[in-house]
């Protein structure tokens, strides 16, 4: 699964807003600038993450954005699935309505990966904002064998 723009845009905001706890409120400019992404981007995000209530944004002087809740408050996994999925027409992995896939009837791979990216989420959601910014994430070496384990389907 590859994270579209929109989420990529919207952690990588959320982590700037979530380490910067010295001068919020920030503009929109200036996490523009920190962040390199496209100022027309960021706003659309910072529009949705605003009514999704998890920043709170003010005009005018002194204005800009910031965190609304606490960081243990954010769940990775609500986080990237609600940004995943905003502008989505589905949900699901693969699409097998257009065109009709003839194979629909005998097929169950939609099934599988449905299971596995509600895995996927299940497994982000015992991350918080908190998490990823107390200490880095070590990348474990994973053999074959324990991936397969960790993607079983029971």
């Amino acid at each position: 699964m590859k994270l579209n723009q929109f989420t990529d845009i919207g952690i990588r905001a959320l982590i700037y807003l979530a380490q910067s706890s010295t001068e919020p409120p920030f503009t929109i400019e200036k996490m523009a600038k920190d962040l390199q992404v496209s100022r027309n981007h960021l706003v659309k995000v910072i529009h949705f993450m605003a009514k999704q209530q998890w920043l709170t944004t003010s005009r005018g002087k002194g204005g800009g954005v910031k965190l609304t809740h606490p960081l243990a408050h954010y769940s990775i996994g609500h986080l990237i699935k609600t940004l995943q999925t905003h502008n989505a027409v589905s949900a699901h992995l693969v699409n097998c309505d257009a065109p009709e896939c003839v194979l629909r009837a005998s097929c169950g791979l939609p099934y599988l990966l449905d299971q596995a990216l509600s895995q996927f989420y299940q497994f982000l959601n015992q991350y918080t904002l908190q998490d990823i910014l107390r200490r880095p994430m070590a990348s474990p070496t994973i053999s074959a064998h324990q991936l397969i384990d960790i993607l079983a389907i029971s």
